[in-house]
Protein backbone atom coordinates (compact mmCIF):
# COMPACT_ATOMS: atom_id res chain seq x y z
CA UNK A 1 0.00 0.00 0.00
CA UNK A 2 1.08 3.57 -0.69
CA UNK A 3 0.26 6.56 1.51
CA UNK A 4 -1.57 9.58 0.04
CA UNK A 5 -1.40 12.71 2.17
CA UNK A 6 -4.74 14.44 2.67
CA UNK A 7 -6.06 16.95 5.16
CA UNK A 8 -5.86 15.44 8.62
CA UNK A 9 -3.86 12.35 7.72
CA UNK A 10 -3.28 9.91 4.87
CA UNK A 11 -5.17 7.40 2.74
CA UNK A 12 -4.06 3.87 1.94
CA UNK A 13 -3.76 3.64 -1.83
CA UNK A 14 -2.32 1.45 -4.55
CA UNK A 15 -1.51 1.44 -8.25
CA UNK A 16 -1.37 -1.65 -10.44
CA UNK A 17 -0.95 -2.25 -14.15
CA UNK A 18 0.07 0.09 -16.96
CA UNK A 19 -1.77 2.06 -19.58
CA UNK A 20 -4.54 4.62 -19.39
CA UNK A 21 -5.33 5.37 -15.72
CA UNK A 22 -8.59 4.22 -14.12
CA UNK A 23 -9.54 5.63 -10.72
CA UNK A 24 -11.60 3.20 -8.61
CA UNK A 25 -13.96 4.50 -5.91
CA UNK A 26 -15.34 1.84 -3.58
CA UNK A 27 -18.74 1.91 -1.95
CA UNK A 28 -19.79 1.27 1.62
CA UNK A 29 -18.81 -1.79 3.70
CA UNK A 30 -16.15 -3.44 1.47
CA UNK A 31 -13.14 -1.22 0.78
CA UNK A 32 -11.28 -3.77 -1.38
CA UNK A 33 -14.23 -4.57 -3.62
CA UNK A 34 -12.29 -4.15 -6.88
CA UNK A 35 -9.34 -6.44 -6.19
CA UNK A 36 -10.89 -9.46 -7.87
CA UNK A 37 -11.45 -7.59 -11.14
CA UNK A 38 -8.34 -5.51 -11.79
CA UNK A 39 -6.05 -8.44 -12.60
CA UNK A 40 -8.29 -9.94 -15.28
CA UNK A 41 -6.84 -10.18 -18.81
CA UNK A 42 -9.66 -8.13 -20.34
CA UNK A 43 -8.39 -5.11 -18.39
CA UNK A 44 -4.66 -5.72 -18.82
CA UNK A 45 -4.14 -2.51 -20.81
CA UNK A 46 -5.03 -0.16 -17.95
CA UNK A 47 -3.42 1.26 -14.85
CA UNK A 48 -5.74 1.04 -11.85
CA UNK A 49 -5.57 3.49 -8.96
CA UNK A 50 -7.39 2.30 -5.87
CA UNK A 51 -7.66 3.59 -2.32
CA UNK A 52 -9.44 3.02 0.96
CA UNK A 53 -11.67 5.96 1.72
CA UNK A 54 -11.52 7.77 5.04
CA UNK A 55 -12.69 5.57 7.89
CA UNK A 56 -11.72 2.35 6.09
CA UNK A 57 -8.70 0.23 6.92
CA UNK A 58 -5.78 2.36 8.10
CA UNK A 59 -6.86 5.45 6.17
CA UNK A 60 -7.41 8.72 8.01
CA UNK A 61 -10.51 9.28 10.09
CA UNK A 62 -13.36 11.18 8.49
CA UNK A 63 -12.81 14.91 8.98
CA UNK A 64 -15.89 16.11 7.10
CA UNK A 65 -18.90 13.90 6.34
CA UNK A 66 -19.67 15.33 2.92
CA UNK A 67 -19.63 14.04 -0.64
CA UNK A 68 -17.70 17.13 -1.67
CA UNK A 69 -14.88 16.31 0.77
CA UNK A 70 -14.83 12.66 -0.32
CA UNK A 71 -14.47 13.80 -3.94
CA UNK A 72 -11.52 16.00 -3.02
CA UNK A 73 -9.86 12.92 -1.54
CA UNK A 74 -10.39 11.04 -4.80
CA UNK A 75 -8.72 13.85 -6.74
CA UNK A 76 -5.87 13.85 -4.21
CA UNK A 77 -5.22 10.20 -5.09
CA UNK A 78 -4.92 11.17 -8.75
CA UNK A 79 -2.56 14.01 -7.82
CA UNK A 80 -0.39 11.69 -5.73
CA UNK A 81 0.20 9.42 -8.72
CA UNK A 82 0.73 12.34 -11.09
CA UNK A 83 -2.46 11.63 -13.04
CA UNK A 84 -4.07 14.64 -14.68
CA UNK A 85 -6.96 12.80 -16.34
CA UNK A 86 -8.48 9.36 -15.72
CA UNK A 87 -11.41 7.10 -16.35
CA UNK A 88 -13.49 6.95 -13.15
CA UNK A 89 -15.21 3.72 -12.04
CA UNK A 90 -17.37 3.85 -8.92
CA UNK A 91 -19.46 1.28 -7.07
CA UNK A 92 -22.58 1.74 -4.91
CA UNK A 93 -22.16 4.66 -2.46
CA UNK A 94 -18.97 5.51 -4.33
CA UNK A 95 -21.11 6.37 -7.34
CA UNK A 96 -22.30 9.57 -5.67
CA UNK A 97 -18.67 10.46 -4.97
CA UNK A 98 -17.77 9.71 -8.58
CA UNK A 99 -20.54 12.00 -9.84
CA UNK A 100 -19.24 14.74 -7.55
CA UNK A 101 -15.74 14.26 -9.01
CA UNK A 102 -17.32 14.77 -12.43
CA UNK A 103 -18.92 17.99 -11.18
CA UNK A 104 -15.85 19.35 -9.40
CA UNK A 105 -13.28 18.49 -12.07
CA UNK A 106 -14.93 17.53 -15.39
CA UNK A 107 -11.72 18.23 -17.27
CA UNK A 108 -10.01 15.46 -15.28
CA UNK A 109 -12.56 12.73 -16.09
CA UNK A 110 -12.31 10.91 -19.42
CA UNK A 111 -15.27 8.59 -18.78
CA UNK A 112 -17.49 7.71 -15.83
CA UNK A 113 -18.70 4.19 -15.02
CA UNK A 114 -21.34 3.55 -12.37
CA UNK A 115 -21.53 0.01 -10.98
CA UNK A 116 -24.99 0.37 -9.48
CA UNK A 117 -23.75 3.66 -8.07
CA UNK A 118 -25.79 5.98 -5.89
CA UNK A 119 -27.20 9.09 -7.50
CA UNK A 120 -27.90 12.55 -6.11
CA UNK A 121 -30.19 12.72 -3.10
CA UNK A 122 -33.06 14.20 -5.12
CA UNK A 123 -33.38 10.97 -7.11
CA UNK A 124 -35.88 9.00 -5.03
CA UNK A 125 -37.12 5.61 -6.26
CA UNK A 126 -40.30 3.69 -5.24
CA UNK A 127 -38.43 0.92 -3.42
CA UNK A 128 -36.36 3.28 -1.24
CA UNK A 129 -38.54 2.95 1.86
CA UNK A 130 -38.41 -0.85 1.82
CA UNK A 131 -34.65 -0.89 1.39
CA UNK A 132 -34.08 1.65 4.16
CA UNK A 133 -36.16 -0.49 6.49
CA UNK A 134 -33.76 -3.37 5.91
CA UNK A 135 -30.76 -1.10 6.38
CA UNK A 136 -32.40 0.20 9.55
CA UNK A 137 -32.16 -3.25 11.12
CA UNK A 138 -28.39 -3.09 10.59
CA UNK A 139 -28.34 0.37 12.12
CA UNK A 140 -30.14 -0.96 15.19
CA UNK A 141 -27.47 -3.65 15.54
CA UNK A 142 -24.81 -0.92 15.48
CA UNK A 143 -26.54 0.84 18.35
CA UNK A 144 -26.44 -2.43 20.30
CA UNK A 145 -22.71 -2.62 19.69
CA UNK A 146 -23.03 -5.64 17.39
CA UNK A 147 -20.78 -4.74 14.46
CA UNK A 148 -20.62 -8.28 13.08
CA UNK A 149 -24.42 -8.62 13.15
CA UNK A 150 -24.81 -5.19 11.54
CA UNK A 151 -22.43 -6.15 8.73
CA UNK A 152 -24.29 -9.40 8.08
CA UNK A 153 -27.69 -7.67 8.10
CA UNK A 154 -26.56 -4.89 5.76
CA UNK A 155 -24.85 -7.26 3.32
CA UNK A 156 -28.03 -9.35 3.19
CA UNK A 157 -30.17 -6.24 2.60
CA UNK A 158 -27.79 -5.22 -0.19
CA UNK A 159 -27.50 -8.53 -2.00
CA UNK A 160 -29.79 -11.19 -0.55
CA UNK A 161 -28.68 -14.53 0.85
CA UNK A 162 -25.51 -16.37 -0.13
CA UNK A 163 -23.23 -13.33 -0.31
CA UNK A 164 -20.56 -14.66 2.07
CA UNK A 165 -19.78 -17.76 0.03
CA UNK A 166 -19.77 -15.79 -3.23
CA UNK A 167 -17.44 -13.03 -2.05
CA UNK A 168 -15.13 -15.49 -0.25
CA UNK A 169 -14.34 -17.02 -3.65
CA UNK A 170 -13.04 -13.71 -5.03
CA UNK A 171 -11.60 -11.61 -2.19
CA UNK A 172 -8.91 -12.57 0.31
CA UNK A 173 -9.89 -14.27 3.55
CA UNK A 174 -9.59 -11.12 5.66
CA UNK A 175 -12.17 -9.09 3.77
CA UNK A 176 -15.08 -9.79 6.13
CA UNK A 177 -13.15 -8.94 9.28
CA UNK A 178 -12.13 -5.63 7.67
CA UNK A 179 -15.75 -4.95 6.73
CA UNK A 180 -16.84 -5.56 10.33
CA UNK A 181 -14.18 -3.14 11.57
CA UNK A 182 -15.25 -0.50 9.01
CA UNK A 183 -19.04 -0.81 9.42
CA UNK A 184 -19.11 2.07 11.92
CA UNK A 185 -18.02 4.43 9.14
CA UNK A 186 -20.97 3.37 7.00
CA UNK A 187 -23.53 4.49 9.59
CA UNK A 188 -21.75 7.40 11.23
CA UNK A 189 -20.33 9.07 8.12
CA UNK A 190 -21.25 7.52 4.75
CA UNK A 191 -25.02 7.26 4.97
CA UNK A 192 -25.55 10.62 6.74
CA UNK A 193 -23.03 12.50 4.55
CA UNK A 194 -24.15 15.87 3.24
CA UNK A 195 -24.27 16.60 -0.47
CA UNK A 196 -25.36 19.47 -2.70
CA UNK A 197 -25.24 17.26 -5.81
CA UNK A 198 -28.57 17.30 -7.69
CA UNK A 199 -30.16 15.60 -10.68
CA UNK A 200 -29.54 18.82 -12.62
CA UNK A 201 -25.80 18.44 -11.99
CA UNK A 202 -25.92 14.89 -13.32
CA UNK A 203 -27.86 16.03 -16.39
CA UNK A 204 -25.04 18.46 -17.09
CA UNK A 205 -22.39 15.73 -17.15
CA UNK A 206 -20.84 15.66 -20.61
CA UNK A 207 -18.31 12.81 -20.52
CA UNK A 208 -19.30 9.35 -21.84
CA UNK A 209 -20.83 7.22 -19.09
CA UNK A 210 -21.60 3.56 -18.54
CA UNK A 211 -24.16 2.28 -16.04
CA UNK A 212 -23.81 -1.38 -15.05
CA UNK A 213 -26.82 -3.09 -13.42
CA UNK A 214 -27.16 -6.54 -11.91
CA UNK A 215 -30.18 -8.40 -13.29
CA UNK A 216 -30.75 -10.04 -9.90
CA UNK A 217 -30.15 -6.96 -7.77
CA UNK A 218 -32.74 -5.85 -5.23
CA UNK A 219 -35.24 -3.37 -6.62
CA UNK A 220 -33.69 -0.35 -4.90
CA UNK A 221 -30.38 -0.62 -6.74
CA UNK A 222 -31.93 -1.49 -10.09
CA UNK A 223 -34.36 1.44 -9.90
CA UNK A 224 -31.66 3.84 -8.73
CA UNK A 225 -29.30 2.77 -11.51
CA UNK A 226 -32.02 3.18 -14.12
CA UNK A 227 -32.74 6.68 -12.82
CA UNK A 228 -29.05 7.61 -12.89
CA UNK A 229 -28.74 6.28 -16.44
CA UNK A 230 -31.77 8.31 -17.50
CA UNK A 231 -30.25 11.47 -15.99
CA UNK A 232 -26.80 11.05 -17.55
CA UNK A 233 -27.00 12.63 -21.03
CA UNK A 234 -24.33 10.52 -22.73
CA UNK A 235 -24.70 7.08 -21.20
CA UNK A 236 -24.93 3.41 -22.10
CA UNK A 237 -26.40 0.69 -19.89
CA UNK A 238 -25.26 -2.90 -19.46
CA UNK A 239 -27.19 -5.55 -17.51
CA UNK A 240 -25.17 -8.37 -15.93
CA UNK A 241 -27.19 -11.58 -16.01
CA UNK A 242 -27.03 -13.38 -12.68
CA UNK A 243 -25.41 -10.36 -11.07
CA UNK A 244 -26.50 -8.68 -7.86
CA UNK A 245 -25.34 -5.48 -6.20
CA UNK A 246 -21.94 -6.97 -5.41
CA UNK A 247 -21.26 -7.08 -9.18
CA UNK A 248 -17.46 -6.89 -9.44
CA UNK A 249 -17.03 -9.04 -6.33
CA UNK A 250 -19.24 -11.94 -7.42
CA UNK A 251 -19.16 -11.60 -11.24
CA UNK A 252 -15.78 -9.96 -11.97
CA UNK A 253 -15.42 -11.56 -15.41
CA UNK A 254 -18.90 -10.48 -16.45
CA UNK A 255 -18.22 -6.89 -15.39
CA UNK A 256 -14.70 -6.68 -16.82
CA UNK A 257 -15.74 -7.50 -20.39
CA UNK A 258 -18.25 -4.65 -20.95
CA UNK A 259 -16.09 -2.25 -18.95
CA UNK A 260 -13.09 -2.99 -21.16
CA UNK A 261 -15.20 -2.55 -24.30
CA UNK A 262 -16.50 0.80 -23.04
CA UNK A 263 -13.05 2.10 -22.13
CA UNK A 264 -11.72 1.02 -25.52
CA UNK A 265 -14.51 2.96 -27.22
CA UNK A 266 -13.46 6.15 -25.44
CA UNK A 267 -9.65 6.26 -25.35
CA UNK A 268 -7.71 9.28 -24.20
CA UNK A 269 -5.88 9.55 -27.49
Amino acid sequence: MDSVEVEGGALEAWSVGSGEPVLLIHGAVVADAFTGMTGLPELSGYRFLGYRRRGYGESAAVAESSIEAYARDALAVMDHYGIERAHVVAHSFGGRIGLEVCRQAPDRVQTFTSLEGAGPADIVVPSAADFMAGAGAAGAAIKRGDQKGATELLMTAISGDGWREEVDQVLDEGWFDRAVADIITVFTHDLPSASTLTRADVEGTAMPSLVVIGADSVAYFRETSEAVAAALPNSDTVVIEGGNHLLQMTRPDAVAAPLAAFLQQHPMS
